[in-house]
């Protein structure tokens, strides 16, 4: 999905790693020098209570750290518990009203607007929405490919650009609430790892499920069942951790990578290079982290760190908006670290620690609302206003003179997706995310 640190996709060009710097002398420049590790955490054989009190500490002490500003400041406002917990702590701290900006969608399935609005009413906020149309998204894509510079197939790129577009309007900086997922294991797919981990055996018999999970027509909207089910059935039954991860988030599973690139390509590709890149950051933290924690760090240092944080910082800096993330604060970071996994597992799920710091001050039929991550309908847009786009970049002639991926392959996947046979959505916004990059670029 995206180019991980410290390659890029520019030869001879690296990414300086996060938490380290670089000294230049007489011409020569050193090798990343650290300035921060997260190390072994101080135990915490605490009380709910304690895990909930410590980590509203910390927040409100990085909150108010990133309150500091000479110029209009303000929040990006989803309506999930993380950015809700962020504007918690700035509106408390602040003594000022303080404006919310929100980007809702035509589409019902990926609108957050309505709890975005019940947020901000029980905030006192400044609230802002614009809603985001289809015409004005695609329009945004090219402008999309301008600001990454590299290939970044996180289609949440075009609402985070017009979000910032929408705030330049009247703030300069906005506080946002990336990192909560990562700490408190609130993905989606965390009750299945859990499940696969506490009963190994039984997972691995699962695997049998998965051809007819695989047979389940696609169907429209935000996660849609027929997506969810496509999707486990790439990780169901696989034992090792990171494998079973990148099967369900990665655009492109080991076997269909092994397809999709010419035979010339396809010899040069170690096509587990992913799995062992993840499975090096997790061991960063090792031999002190539960497998918990390292699946943790990982995520941080891999999917938040070249995914998400990339494209908020190229989205909010294309319209001179300093995006601040006080979820990832080293102070917070090493507070999360330090609780024990019991509250962010089991009754403590889905991130149950923020709705206890928000409890009384969001109604709670807000903070009951299923998981809903910053989604655009591209499934829908790839069999209908892209989809002209996409298959002119997947001629045979075109994809021949370009020597990278199988004709047949991708010809293949977008027929599947138009009949819904099969949700391609990741894999083809992958493939088109790409092409536009190689032609912007002009690379030959």
């Amino acid at each position: 999905d995206t180019v991980p640190t410290p390659a890029s996709i520019w030869q001879g060009v690296y990414k300086l790693p996060p938490a380290t710097y670089l000294v230049a002398q007489e011409g020569s420049i050193g090798q990343p020098v650290p300035f921060w590790r997260l190390s072994a955490p101080l135990r915490r054989d605490c009380s709910p209570t304690e895990a909930v009190d410590l980590l509203r500490t910390t927040i409100d002490q990085a909150v108010a750290d990133r309150l500091i500003a000479d110029v209009p400041l303000g929040l990006f406002l989803s309506g999930g518990m993380d950015s809700a917990v962020v504007a918690a702590s700035a509106a408390r701290q602040a003594g000022r009203k303080i404006s919310a900006f929100t980007i809702g969608f035509d589409d019902p399935s990926h609108d957050e607007t309505q709890a975005a609005r019940a947020v901000a009413h029980a905030l006192f906020l400044d609230h802002h929405v614009m809603m985001l149309f289809e015409k004005d998204a695609l329009g945004m894509l090219d402008e999309a490919v301008e600001c990454l510079d590299e290939p970044l197939a996180d289609p949440a790129i075009i609402p985070q650009l017009l979000l910032a577009r929408f705030a330049k309007q009247r703030v300069t900086v906005a506080l946002a609430g990336d990192g909560g997922d990562e700490l408190l294991y609130g993905y989606q797919h965390v009750p299945l790892h859990a499940l696969a981990m506490k009963y190994p055996r039984s997972w691995r018999g699962l695997g049998v499920l998965a051809p007819f999970l695989r047979a389940i027509p696609a169907s429209h909207g935000y996660f849609s069942p027929g997506f969810k089910t496509q999707r486990l059935a790439r990780g169901l039954g696989e034992s090792d951790v990171w494998a079973r991860d990148l099967a369900w988030r990665g655009a492109c599973s080991a076997s269909e990578m092994g397809e999709l690139f010419v035979h010339d390509i396809r010899q040069q590709i170690d096509i587990q290079q992913a799995e062992t890149m993840m499975r090096a950051l997790g061991q960063e933290v090792a031999p002190w982290a539960t497998a918990w924690q390292e699946w943790s760090w990982g995520y941080l240092r891999s999917f938040l760190m070249d995914e998400v944080m990339v494209k908020v910082d190229r989205a909010t800096m294309w319209f001179g908006v300093e995006g601040r993330s006080p979820l990832l604060d080293h102070r917070v970071v090493e507070a999360a670290f330090s609780i024990p996994d019991r509250y962010k597992l089991g009754q403590w799920k889905g991130k149950r620690l923020f709705r206890e710091i928000l409890k009384g001050v969001i109604q709670e039929e807000v903070l009951d609302r299923p998981k809903h991550g910053f989604g655009v309908p591209v499934a829908d847009w790839l069999r209908g206003s892209l989809r002209d786009r996409l298959e002119s970049f997947a001629e045979l002639s075109f994809l021949a003179k370009q020597g990278l991926f199988e004709g047949k392959t991708i010809a293949r996947w977008i027929r599947e997706h138009e009949k819904g046979r099969q949700d391609r959505r990741k894999e083809l916004w992958a493939f088109l995310m790409f092409q536009l990059w190689y032609a912007r670029w002009k690379i030959r």
